[in-house]
Parts: structure tokens; sequence; C-alpha cells
């Protein structure tokens, strides 16, 4: 699926909320699912999206899993620019769907995604999208 409008922070609009797609890759020694979250402003000077820049965030995850988070969600894990540990926010989000991992706030960061994950085999599927993008 092409861009709505090149040049914009998210890539096209569901039932009218701003969605930002990524494609997450497996990391099988972390048994997490990896995307980068970042904009690049040169070369070398990477940092994370703005809040507002995006109302969802759909990670797809393999064949048939998709994670569609909420910004609100991501903020309160403190993943945009200006937030977290550092000034430019997180540039890589580790998801654990599949597990329960028990190092650092992981398990915290499971929890506040296990409602957002959606398989394409899921009955009711479009049912539940529209649940989550109405919930925020």
């Amino acid at each position: 699926m092409l861009p709505d409008v090149d040049g914009l922070h998210h890539d096209w609009t569901l039932l009218g909320k701003k969605i930002q797609a990524k494609v997450a890759s497996k990391r099988i020694k972390q048994n997490a699912w990896k995307a980068a979250h970042r904009e690049r402003l040169s070369r070398t000077n990477l940092r994370a999206v703005s809040y507002g820049a995006y109302d969802f965030l759909w990670m797809h995850c393999g064949a048939d899993m998709f994670i569609l988070l909420p910004a609100s969600t991501l903020r309160r894990h403190s993943t945009y620019l200006g937030q977290g540990t550092s000034g430019n926010g997180r540039t890589s989000l580790y998801l654990y769907p599949d597990t329960s991992p028990t190092r650092g706030d992981t398990p915290k960061w499971k929890k506040l995604c296990e409602p957002y994950v959606c398989s394409w085999s899921d009955e009711g599927l479009l049912a539940k999208v529209k649940q989550i993008l109405s919930s925020c």
C-alpha cells in the first residue's frame, strides 16, 4: 500500500486515525520483535519520533501477527522524543507478544501491548481493529 502523502510521519489514515506502519524483525536471542522508531535528521543524527506525529503504530510481526498500538500507550512507556533516559527517546522498540520476559520493565510493556496484538486469522478481526481505533 502506498502512503497517502509522502514526507509525513504517518503512512495512511484508517477511520480518521493517522497510522504509522513499521515492519518488525524477529530477534531470536531476545525472543522479541524489534522495529525502528526514529526519524533521520542527517546521515548520523537519528532521534525518536515526536508525540503527535501519528495516532497509532501498526507493527507487522511475521506473516500472521500485527500490533496496533495507540500513541498514548507508547507515550506511557517513554518512547517519544524528549522522553525516557535520554532526550532522544527510544529509537528502537522491542515487543514481546509471544513471551513473558523477566528483564527490566518488559513485563509491564508486554501487559500494555497485549490488548493490541492481532492476527490475520482472528475471527472478528475487523471489529477488533475498529474497537482499538475507537478507544483513543
